[in-house]
């Protein structure tokens, strides 16, 4: 086969949406580094990593309650708002996303 064959393969795959599966698989691993990360106080590092997490899927859940969590503890209340609605709305029946998200507006 051709360099352009294996390309034209290759866009179609991408259109259709194939890779999906890899990309939510990479915003896990992410999800997870940055897990670690913050867990050994590498607060940045992890604010990051779930920030590129969200590039891949911008509704990842974990990410999006992570960094939720994240600016509530650092009493960053606007960001925190935003990603605790952002997660409460990937997961409706969560109830730590909707209960920090009513402790950071009040």
């Amino acid at each position: 086969m051709t360099a352009a064959g294996l390309r034209a393969i290759a866009a179609v795959i991408i259109a259709a949406g194939i890779c999906a599966p890899v990309l939510a698989q990479d915003a896990a691993t992410l999800s997870d580094q940055a897990q670690q990360l913050a867990q050994q106080g590498q607060l940045q590092q992890a604010e990051e990593l779930w920030n590129r997490v969200l590039t891949l899927d911008p509704n990842y859940f974990p990410a999006l309650f992570n960094l939720g969590y994240m600016n509530f503890q650092l009493e960053r209340l606007e960001p925190a708002a935003e990603f605790l609605r952002r997660a409460a709305e990937q997961n409706p029946t969560d109830f730590n996303s909707h209960y920090l998200l009513g402790l950071a507006n009040s």
